[in-house]
């Protein structure tokens, strides 16, 4: 997730990073993803009763479908 999003030289570009405002949805997201990664995915991954409550889960499950959308649109977009 840190090289793929890096803001300085994404592999994958969520926008055309020619604003402010897109430079720092690419840094934003850029954490997410990578919060994402740390803080919901490794702990599930290592610890199968890590999310023991529907809510908490069916809310991961929403995050998770947040940043696959963003992800599907942007490498429909084929941004640099």
């Amino acid at each position: 997730m840190e090289k793929v999003f890096s803001p300085s030289n994404p592999v994958i570009a969520l926008n055309a990073g020619l604003t402010q405002s897109e430079l720092d949805e690419q840094a934003g997201y850029h954490r997410i993803f990578s919060g994402s990664m740390l803080g919901i995915r490794n702990p599930c991954a290592h610890e199968l009763t890590w999310i023991s409550d529907a809510k908490a889960a069916l809310e991961a499950l929403i995050l998770c479908q947040h940043l696959t959308k963003k992800l599907k649109r942007a490498m429909a977009a084929k941004l640099p």
